[in-house]
This record gives structure tokens, C-alpha cells and sequence, in this order.
């Protein structure tokens, strides 16, 4: 028996159960530049991503505390080198006149050049401190690496490669993705 019926616009329930695997076409592998608190995820599983998306907040609060503290070392070490070079002044003047040993001057210009490398470290440690809090507050995702161990030789991009299971970085081996 053959039934007719009038064509209509909808879904068609179709539906099959069954066991599989499925394999993204691209996948990327992300990993945070600094450890800490997650408050925060800005995507949903599945959900497409590209570079330049925020995908999640992390505390930046240890990495403030930690900018703080450099800061104020670099303060403390700043104001000691000012002091010693204040000293090493007087301390020229006195050698000039013969009121010193030259051994107390040398000394002195010793201790400039610590105060001095002391800051400088101390401004690393600040810029670093800095670095941490712009990693933590605004983490993105850069396709630095790829993974292609799931693709199939048509989707690689790359005519280098066979797809089975290389880790590639975009941007040294196989052009901008």
C-alpha cells in the first residue's frame, strides 16, 4: 500500500543510536602562562573559539600582592643607593683632603655598584610582577600550537606533513592558521 501526503516545512525526527567517535576538525591546546584561582570561564563546551577570545579569569589578586611587595622593595633599595651615593660625594671630597684611607673610598663605590645591580633586580622583579597580573587578568587564545593528530590529510593546511598525531606550531612550521 502506497500512502501520499502533502509536502510540509519542519524537522525530520530522525534519529540513530548508536556507539561512535566524534573527532573535531581542529582542536588547539591551551595552557595558562600563570597558575591561580579560575573565576571565571568565558565559553561553553563545544563552543567555537577564535584567537584573541577570552576564555577564562584567573585571581590576579596573589600577582597584585606580589607587585606590591616589588614595588616597595625597589622603594627601599632606591632610597639605599641614593644614600650610598651621597656617601661616596662625601667620601671623595674627605680622600681628596687626605682624611680618609683609600680603601674606605673603594669600599664605598663597591657598595654604589651593589645598590645599583640591587635596583636594577628589583625593577625586573616589578615588571615581572606586572607581566603576571596582565597574564592573569586577560588570558587569551593564540593558535601558537595545533594539534592535528585527529585531522585527516585534507584538513591539514600544511603539505608537509601526514597527519598522524604531529604537533606542529603555526606560526615556525607551517605558515599563519
Amino acid at each position: 500500500m502506497i500512502v501520499t501526503s502533502a509536502a510540509q516545512k519542519g524537522d525530520i525526527g530522525t534519529y540513530v543510536n548508536a556507539l561512535g567517535v566524534v573527532t573535531p576538525i581542529k582542536t588547539v591546546m591551551v595552557k595558562s602562562r600563570v597558575d591561580g584561582q579560575l573565576m571565571g570561564v568565558n565559553y561553553v563546551e563545544g563552543q567555537m573559539v577564535h584567537a584573541g577570545d577570552s576564555l577564562v579569569e584567573i585571581d590576579p589578586r596573589p600577582y597584585q600582592a606580589a607587585l606590591t611587595q616589588a614595588e616597595g622593595q625597589l622603594a627601599r633599595d632606591q632610597a639605599l643607593l641614593e644614600n650610598a651615593r651621597v656617601d661616596l660625594d662625601r667620601y671623595q671630597i674627605a680622600y681628596s683632603k687626605n682624611a680618609i684611607p683609600k680603601q674606605q673610598l673603594d669600599t664605598q663605590v663597591a657598595t654604589v655598584h651593589q645598590y645599583e645591580g640591587t635596583v636594577k633586580l628589583d625593577q625586573g622583579q616589578v615588571d615581572n610582577a606586572r607581566l603576571q597580573i596582565t597574564y592573569s587578568t586577560s588570558p587569551r587564545l593564540f593558535p601558537d600550537a595545533l594539534d592535528c593528530a585527529s585531522w585527516t590529510r585534507q584538513h591539514c593546511p600544511c603539505d608537509r606533513c601526514q597527519c598522524a598525531g604531529c604537533n606542529y606550531t603555526a606560526s615556525t612550521d607551517h605558515g599563519d592558521l
